[in-house]
């Protein structure tokens, strides 16, 4: 393995280098003949990682509280955020749309049109689970929600939404698991009913879930819906 790994990184392969080397960190660093180049690898391991832009310090990513847990591919990232800091709005992105924090809170104006956020362009597979307080401010009347395993190049996803109008009646404001996508006319609810009304200028907390193809919404802790979501497992 080490000669594999010096010889891709001889050959400028960084890539093929930083998975060798961290192999034989993570692994072999016990064995007799790498634990006494086990500082030269380490100092290989560390160029591959600058040269590829990969980040191993985790906080150095997030302006929230971040934690890695697992190892491999199944790790699993949990991000924290108590927005006492008014730097922590760095980490959510919009093309559209002011965020800023204010008083302990995330404040996200729309500007008077439709508009999303996420947090630093970050890709999740298989399992992601939100939770947050939330509050839909006078005097907006639109919808509000979540959108999980989201493709932005085909703009398809689960959205996990709080007053959601629907054709048939235009008046009624509904919670729904919603499968979007632009291959179709309109958004298709998986999950939807009126129930609870989410008023306006009123906190509450609310949780989506997608894990093992099983979607999940839950509001004030209490679950509203439970679904089946097998077309998107990542995004």
């Amino acid at each position: 393995l080490l000669t594999k790994a010096d010889a891709a990184y001889e050959n400028k392969d960084y890539q093929e280098a930083w998975k060798l080397y961290d192999l034989l960190v993570r692994k072999y660093k016990s064995f007799p003949a790498i634990s006494g180049k086990l500082d030269k690898i380490k100092q290989r391991k560390s160029e591959c990682e600058k040269t590829l832009g990969i980040v191993t310090d985790i906080d150095d990513v997030f302006k929230g509280k971040a934690e890695l847990t697992g190892s491999g591919k199944k790790q699993i990232l949990t991000l924290s955020y108590d927005f006492e800091d008014k730097e922590q709005a760095e980490d959510f992105l919009s093309e559209s749309g002011a965020i800023k924090v204010n008083d302990g809170e995330l404040v996200f104006d729309t500007q008077g049109g439709s508009a999303l956020f996420n947090i630093k362009n970050a890709m999740f597979n298989e399992q992601v689970t939100i939770e947050a307080k939330m509050t839909i401010c006078s005097p907006s009347s639109g919808q509000v929600g979540v959108i999980m395993f989201l493709n932005t190049d085909t703009v398809e996803g689960y959205l996990f939404c709080c007053r959601l109008r629907v054709p048939e009646d235009p008046t009624s404001l509904n919670n729904a698991i919603v499968r979007i996508s632009n291959k179709d006319e309109a958004p298709a609810p998986i999950k939807i009913n009126s129930k609870p009304e989410i008023k306006l200028d009123t906190q509450y907390t609310i949780k989506a879930e997608g894990k093992n193809q099983k979607l999940k919404f839950y509001i004030n802790k209490k679950e509203i819906f439970d679904a089946t979501g097998k077309d998107f497992t990542k995004g």
